[in-house]
């Protein structure tokens, strides 16, 4: 279906391109005999002729260079037409610019004086400028694909055509009502509109390589419309304005079916941006100076009392001579930061990394100033930082494309990832960017490296709380259906013992006898909920006789326990005595349990400022699928809420390895030495 339409669509073109074609040839006479005239309405005028007799030069010469302007720009445009169909000839786009430039170079000086030569082609000629004037202005709402284009392209398009319907074909019936040039002026004014929704487009709705493609056209677009009213400041009535102001029109409209040329064929092989940013430079720079030198001549005339004076002229010229360098520095400077960001000046990027972390109040906009920091440093499309586990930490922009990946250190350490988009995919990767964001990145590794050590301690925090509450919980469970309803029950028993002293002595000794072991029950659980606290054997001989004590509890006829302390053991903390214990306690558990084992070997020592806590085993060893338990996960969680280190695998003899590295920075005297005893 799509082929089929595309087939008649070039059929079509073709029809057009022809009848276009043939209405131009008819025209060139009449066109040649137009510019030989002379009248004052004319192109020719007699001030132009007789300028032209002083100089020594032939009015017929004149006139066939300004025909020479219109058939090469009529003959550029076929031949640019012509390649387009031949290297694109399966694109919608590419047909439609074909097409349009081909119709509109040949259709371009088909005016009043051919529908006066030729009375019956009138509709012809009109119907073929209107479907010209309409393809042109479906091409700048369109391209570079018909899908990426604003709503109000549609409404544009439908003014423009009752436009040309009106110009076309009712102005003489409505000549009282509209002018010709009303109608004129608003056709230039949608075509104005709709150039400007491809700039609305690129800045606002296109990809990366749409923008890369409507580059060129938007550019050429804004000079030639700059061009064209450069030319119409000129004087027709005289030789040296109406030849500047024809050479710069022509050249202006020349500029635009060059630049979709360029888009369509060979968009990728050139680079724009430093053409666009010194024209945007010497633009500005001539404005300001023409505007400098026009303002110095009217204030010293006006001061002077002289219409025109050389001084007055030569102060002018020096005081422009004097500001171009630093206007042209300056100007430079500011388009280079609005173009490219800060790649010129790394030092300015850094001072305003600096400012912005300065005036950060919380975590999440330290981050945030980051990122925009560096977007803003290059102007990047897409910026984030990434945590080591992959969590994006803040992002400015919108991701489209693969990003680039750059490591942020801190004395060594990784502590985030830089992941950024340039505009362009084609866009290098220079000496520069690479500079730049290695400086910002050493800078913002420190503010990172805090942000992130906040970050934890807000966690920790948050742990210790959820850890304190569920021991709450834990204790008040406990007392409550544990202790509570014993406890409450020693005194119905008491009075119950109380009732029966006189009459039942006997029963109540059995009473009170039975009350005696519940106390003694009572005790033991209050003992066991204090062990669960803190064992109280840390307190009393430390983490190596404590360990040795849960040795000895754990004894089996079929099982070796090995325990080895080969230092002393200096004063641990409190924490770091207690996580190892569990730890210790938690292991011996499982290799009870879990590991069929007949060894058991394990070692505690303390070198480095840290504990090392090793458990190894000759049982069944790890499954090859392993999902962690509940004890395996809250040996891990002693470890690390202490910033420590938990391994586990297989030895190499079989069996099952431990070792876990817990620091503390508490030294002291030593608790114990236990040295290959076997308990």
């Amino acid at each position: 279906m799509r082929q089929n339409l595309l087939n008649v669509s070039r059929n079509l073109a073709i029809l057009f391109i022809f009848a276009a074609a043939v209405l131009f040839v008819m025209n060139l006479p009449i066109l040649y005999l137009e510019l030989q005239q002379t009248c004052e309405t004319c192109t020719m005028t007699i001030k132009i002729k007789d300028e032209l007799s002083s100089i020594g030069w032939n009015s017929n010469g004149y006139g066939l260079y300004l025909l020479l302007l219109s058939l090469s720009f009529t003959l550029g445009t076929v031949v640019l037409g012509g390649l387009i169909l031949k290297k694109r000839p399966n694109d919608p786009m590419a047909l439609l610019v074909s097409v349009t430039f081909s119709m509109v170079g040949l259709t371009l000086t088909i005016a009043d004086p051919f529908y006066i030569a030729f009375p019956t082609l009138i509709f012809l000629a009109k119907g073929v400028s209107f479907i010209a004037t309409m393809l042109f202005g479906v091409m700048i709402c369109y391209f570079p694909n018909f899908r990426t284009s604003p709503r109000w392209c549609h409404f544009l398009a439908l003014a423009l055509f009752f436009v040309e319907i009106i110009r076309n074909f009712y102005s003489a019936e409505l000549e009282t009502l509209f002018w010709t040039d009303i109608l004129h002026q608003t056709e230039w004014l949608i075509l104005l509109a709709m150039g400007v929704t491809q700039i609305y487009r690129y800045r606002r709705l296109s990809t990366t390589s749409q923008k890369q493609q409507t580059k060129l056209p938007v550019f050429a677009f804004l000079i030639a419309v700059l061009l064209i009213i450069v030319s119409v400041q000129f004087p027709n009535n005289n030789l040296w304005g109406n030849f500047l102001s024809q050479t710069l029109y022509f050249t202006a409209i020349s500029l635009i079916p060059i630049s979709f040329f360029l888009a369509i064929i060979r968009y990728r092989l050139w680079a724009i941006d430093p053409l666009i940013n010194r024209t945007i430079l010497y633009v500005i720079l001539t404005a300001v100076l023409l505007g400098i030198y026009s303002g110095v001549i009217f204030v010293l005339s006006s001061a002077f009392q002289v219409e025109s004076s050389t001084f007055i002229s030569l102060i002018g010229t020096i005081i422009v001579a004097v500001l171009v360098q630093p206007l042209h520095k300056k100007l430079h400077m500011i388009i280079n930061r609005l173009m490219y960001g800060d790649r010129q000046d790394p030092y300015a990027a850094l001072v305003r990394l600096g400012n912005r972390l300065e005036a950060t109040s919380s975590p999440e906009l330290v981050l945030d100033a980051i990122v925009t920091s560096v977007r803003d440093a290059l102007k990047l499309p897409y910026v984030s930082l990434v945590w080591p586990s992959g969590e994006i930490a803040s992002e400015s922009g919108t991701p489209i494309q693969e990003s680039k990946r750059i490591d942020i250190l801190y004395q060594g350490e990784r502590v985030a990832e830089l992941c950024f988009e340039f505009r362009d995919k084609e866009e290098e990767w220079v000496k520069a960017d690479r500079q730049i964001i290695k400086d910002l990145t050493r800078q913002a590794g420190a503010a990172i490296h805090a942000v992130r050590l906040t970050q934890e301690l807000q966690r920790s925090r948050g742990n210790l709380v959820t850890a304190r509450e569920d021991e709450r919980r834990r204790l008040r469970r406990d007392l409550h259906d544990g202790l509570g309803p014993e406890i409450a029950a020693f005194s119905f028993r008491v009075e119950a013992a109380r009732n029966l002293l006189k009459n039942n002595p006997d029963q109540a000794n059995e009473i009170l006898l039975a009350l005696q072991k519940e106390i003694r029950n009572a005790v033991d659980l209050i003992r066991r909920l204090v062990h669960n606290l803190r064992p109280p054997v840390l307190d009393e001989y430390g983490l190596g006789e404590a360990v040795a004590e849960l040795v000895r509890a754990n004894r089996r006829v079929d099982l070796d326990i090995k325990l080895e302390i080969p230092f002393p053991l200096p004063i641990l903390n409190a924490a770091v005595e207690v996580a190892a214990y569990r730890i210790v306690q938690e292991g011996l558990a499982n290799v009870i349990r879990h590991a069929h084992a007949s060894k058991v070997s394990i070692m505690l020592i303390h070198e480095e400022q840290k504990l090392i806590v090793t458990i190894e085993d000759d049982g069944v060893g790890l499954p090859p699928i392993r999902k962690p338990g509940v004890g395996l996960n809250s040996m891990r969680e002693r470890a690390e809420e202490l910033r420590g280190i938990f391994i586990i695998g297989g030895c190499a003899e079989g069996g099952t390895s431990i070792r876990v590295e817990i620091p503390n920075q508490n030294g002291g005297k030593c608790d114990v030495v236990i040295t290959g005893s076997t308990c």
